[in-house]
């Protein structure tokens, strides 16, 4: 699928392109660009950073009890607090990506369809339709688990939301031999590729972050959710690209020019109808990435290691803050020399969620300690805080805010 808009200057040029960021940085300037006030009534724009993860059964595979199903497991009514009285929504986040056919030979054509049923239709399809993608049904056979009756009804329409967490796309190629399936589900019979028969790339390889770019991938995602799933409440609950190429990670001009160019993609999403809700962009901060460690320097807040992990702005953390009119509230986030990351606004009102929400319910939140205490109001609020997406009008750090408010 491609989008009726031109989107080749958020595509910012081909593969081939010598200088690939002039163009969209010309359009950032431009008229054109999508400001905040284009963008819905309530439309969250944020940043992501490290919280809990949940990731598997908490009693399969031996994984044991992480913090977060520690909290549910000994408070049930977590629910109904998150939902009934803060108002919240509980929904999934999925690592996702749109497959494109590696050539218009039509086994390729269909390979791509199945790459998106097998990976993404794999954990949307029961929680929307109540049961697997019938592909997977047939390919894989009874090694797929069955779905009870009871277990439908549960899944269909249990999530308030989906997050879509998006940094490239992939060509999908058909390949029979499962032997020569590596990286990808061998029972899909078709495998990821970076390029395409004729040896193209999608969008444009990224010097500093070595991604390749390609915001078009983005739009026909959501637009795809949007067809196949009623068009369901959307999150970008990550969004992004790393700075490790380059030799002055403050200076993440190509940071700016990427980001700029997704945002442009997810309003002619919106324009088309998609229910998209919020944007975040990934991360807040540098930080421990699985498969990179520290190398990656993905934050808008680059951390010195060489000066008491010092937090520093980049330039697409002071430009987040003029493309939002921001820096005329909070001057001192496009100090160079500050460190902060929350500014007084920003504390009062969390103070004010926290006196409101938190402390007045707060044994239904404790669990043990050696100590048979239960949590403090000081480790209820951050493991809270950890859960909330961070601000980008942040400017005081997080042991400053929870000094301010517990």
């Amino acid at each position: 699928m491609t989008t009726k808009y031109d989107l080749s200057i958020s595509q910012i040029g081909e593969g081939n392109t010598y200088n690939p960021y002039a163009s969209i940085l010309k359009f950032l300037n431009s008229s054109k660009f999508p400001n905040r006030e284009s963008f819905p009534h309530g439309f969250l724009f944020g940043t992501g950073s490290s919280a809990v993860q949940i990731e598997g059964g908490s009693h399969e595979g031996g994984r044991g009890l992480g913090i977060w199903d520690d909290i549910v497991e000994q408070n049930k009514g977590l629910k109904h607090i998150l939902i009934a009285i803060q108002g919240g929504e509980i929904g999934l986040a999925l690592s996702s990506g749109r497959y494109v056919p590696y050539s218009s030979n039509p086994e390729d054509v269909v390979a791509a369809q199945r790459l998106m049923d097998f990976y993404w239709g794999w954990v949307l399809d029961p929680v929307f339709h109540g049961d697997y993608p019938k592909i997977m049904k047939e390919l894989v056979g009874n090694r797929l688990p069955e779905f009870t009756k009871k277990e439908k009804r549960m899944l269909k329409g249990s999530t308030n939301f989906i997050g879509i967490n998006y940094y490239t796309s992939h060509f999908a190629r058909h390949e029979p031999n499962i032997t020569k399936i590596m990286a990808d589900n061998y029972d899909a019979l078709a495998v990821s590729e970076a390029s395409d028969a004729e040896g193209k790339i999608l969008g444009f390889k990224d010097q500093y972050g070595w991604n390749n770019v390609y915001p078009e991938g983005l739009y026909n995602f959501l637009i795809y959710i949007k067809e196949k799933y009623k068009n369901p409440k959307v999150y970008i609950t990550e969004n992004g690209i790393a700075s490790s190429k380059i030799s002055n990670p403050l200076k993440d001009e190509h940071r700016i020019a990427y980001v700029a160019a997704h945002l442009n993609a997810t309003k002619t999403a919106i324009n088309d109808g998609v229910n998209v809700q919020g944007y975040f962009l990934w991360a807040a901060f540098d930080t421990f990435e699985f498969q990179a460690g520290y190398s990656g320097n993905w934050g808008l807040y680059h951390i010195d290691f060489n000066d008491s992990l010092k937090r520093i702005p980049t330039n697409t953390a002071k430009w987040t803050m003029i493309a939002n009119d921001l820096e005329v509230f909070f001057p001192e986030y496009v100090d160079n020399n500050s460190s902060r990351t929350f500014c007084s606004s920003e504390i009062q009102r969390i103070r004010n969620m926290f006196t409101r929400w938190v402390i007045p319910n707060r044994d239904l939140f404790r669990t043990e300690t050696s100590s048979n205490s239960g949590l403090s109001t000081g480790a209820l609020f951050g493991m809270i805080l950890i859960q909330l997406s961070a601000s980008i009008r942040c400017c005081h750090s997080l042991p400053e805010v929870a000094a301010s408010i517990t």
